[in-house]
């Protein structure tokens, strides 16, 4: 039977937090609004995100403008369920469950009553992505573009390990500044580490350096961890420094 009905009550003014469960047997992260920058920190944990209001507003407004199109009969199976709790002010808790069926189709669920109902699959598609926690971290150590710079050098102390060639330097750099494919390191532990300090990498870009420092210890999963100026809470791992 065909419904449209937008599924919160809240407006997107009125939401203060998002609760979301990710994964089970994984810690849910919280979206919290800032009410003093306007902004939204994103949070699990002991990490803490404050330069990604524009992709928790983006969830926000999805989910406040999220309308259902029919009810549907039966429960949800296990696949590719996220379940998350919108709080506001003025309506409370509202909890939701999503999931996306084998099939493609996008179906969710008020907690406060057994009903599923089918929803847009597209709309639940873009949602998606910003229902886990990895989408608003950034795999970017420097906030420099790599164009910029025109040499890099390795140094463990005193002591130059190498410097890149000419003709590498851009590609390097890239690698360095956003190694798009690096998961997060988030078993490095700064202070318990400090004895696998291996590098620090310097980019000098037109007579400025900013540092990245390298960690190394060959019992992890990859071998180097690096750490960035600009985002000094954000541990990125490696396999290689060339």
């Amino acid at each position: 039977v065909p419904l449209k009905e937008k599924l919160l009550l809240a407006t997107g003014d009125q939401v203060d937090r998002i609760v979301i469960h990710e994964q089970r047997g994984e810690a849910p992260f919280n979206i919290r609004r800032l009410t003093e920058t306007e902004g939204w920190v994103i949070s699990r944990e002991h990490q803490e995100i404050l330069d990604q209001s524009a992709k928790a507003e983006t969830l926000v407004q999805s989910l406040v403008q999220l309308t259902t199109d029919s009810v549907m009969n039966g429960k949800f199976g296990e696949e590719n369920q996220y379940s998350l709790s919108v709080f506001s002010e003025v309506h409370g808790q509202e909890k939701l469950q999503f999931a996306l069926t084998s099939a493609g189709m996008g179906l969710v669920s008020l907690t406060k009553g057994e009903d599923v109902f089918a929803v847009p699959t597209a709309d639940l598609k873009q949602i998606v992505p910003l229902l886990r926690f990895d989408h608003y971290r950034e795999r970017r150590l420097l906030a420099l573009a790599a164009e910029r710079v025109d040499s890099i050098t390795a140094l463990h102390h005193d002591s130059l390990l190498w410097r890149a060639k000419p003709e590498t330097v851009t590609a390097l750099a890239q690698t360095f500044i956003a190694p798009t494919a690096a998961p997060f390191a988030d078993y490095f532990d700064e202070i318990a580490h400090q004895d696998r300090y291996f590098a620090t990498l310097r980019l000098f870009a037109e007579g400025e350096v900013h540092e990245i420092l390298a960690y190394r210890d060959s019992l992890w999963p990859q071998v180097y961890v690096l750490i960035g100026q600009d985002f000094p809470r954000r541990y990125l791992a490696v396999d290689s420094l060339r």
